[in-house]
């Protein structure tokens, strides 16, 4: 009966996250060329042991480059705190996005977030408040990310990045997609016992 209930339990979570990564994979600016967006933030990722971004981080950065040259939006927003190895994520995706051209009037600098939600509030924060906004990330982690920018106060548009997908392996794609409906179920149920 618990060996039944865990597969299930498992089988349940990989819907989850097979349907999260669905809802991410449509990218919701287009169409909306006369759309002007307040900014672009780029959700955080990891640093490899050399200080570089990893191949996650860096597609998220040159996605968010890509659309801000396309004038989607006038500012970046890089997110993201020191994790596993230093420098902060978004002190990374800054250097980035300089040694690319754009100005540091553009660049809005969150280094001390360590979550999606608080990628979200900081970013909210330097924002002011409010607007609408592109949230970049891979099309799994998307449906959160829109989320919680909602509750900072934030108007987000997914827009997702592919590289960081297409370079994981088969385990790598149902690690994430596992653990991304696991993050949004722990969610719900601890906002249902908070109310």
């Amino acid at each position: 009966m618990a060996a039944t209930a865990a597969v299930a339990g498992v089988c349940g979570l990989i819907v989850l996250g097979a349907w999260l990564h669905h809802w991410g994979s449509q990218d919701r600016i287009k169409g909306g060329s006369g759309h002007r967006f307040a900014a672009i933030i780029i959700f955080g990722a990891r640093v490899n042991s050399r200080g570089e971004p990893s191949v996650i981080l860096r597609g998220r950065t040159e996605h968010a480059f890509e659309l801000w040259r396309r004038g989607v939006a006038p500012a970046i927003v890089c997110t993201g705190g020191v994790g596993t190895y230093p420098p902060a994520e978004a002190q990374v995706e800054q250097k980035l996005l300089s040694d690319w051209g754009v100005p540091r009037s553009a660049l809005l600098v969150d280094d001390s977030s360590t979550s999606t939600r608080e990628n979200a509030f900081n970013a909210a924060v330097l924002l002011g408040g409010h607007g609408d906004v592109v949230a970049v990330s891979e099309p799994f982690h998307l449906w959160r990310c829109r989320r919680d920018c909602r509750l900072a106060g934030l108007n987000a548009f997914a827009s997702p990045e592919w590289e960081g997908w297409r370079v994981l392996s088969p385990p790598g794609k149902l690690y994430y997609l596992v653990r991304e409906a696991i993050l949004v179920t722990r969610d719900s149920v601890l906002g249902l016992l908070h109310q």
